[in-house]
């Protein structure tokens, strides 16, 4: 089993940014694309971001298949970090939706 640490750092999206616990990211799921903030990365055969969901661009009638969690494959070609503006990344911190 690898160094949890080598493992992270091992991690990259689309794009080849490397991905660690508290990025945030978008990737497409039934069709719409979700965005959220990578909470674990899970190690084993087929590795994974826990992403918790912070909101999805799509038609409205797909709000009913909107999760509040993912699992999202690392190798996955629909990721893509993201970057929130300042003040709404410490929004989301003050109201206690993310770390």
């Amino acid at each position: 089993m690898k160094l949890i640490t080598n493992f992270i750092n091992e991690h990259q999206d689309s794009l080849g940014h490397d991905l660690n616990v508290g990025d945030f990211i978008q990737f497409n799921t039934s069709g719409f694309i979700a965005y959220g903030q990578i909470q674990q990365i899970t190690d084993g055969d087929k590795p994974k971001y826990i992403v918790k969901s912070l909101g999805w661009i799509g038609a409205p009638e797909l709000k009913s298949k909107v999760k509040s969690e993912y699992k999202v494959n690392v190798d996955s070609k629909s990721v893509a970090q993201i970057n929130l503006n300042p003040d709404a990344t410490e929004k989301l911190k003050k109201n206690g939706i993310i770390k």
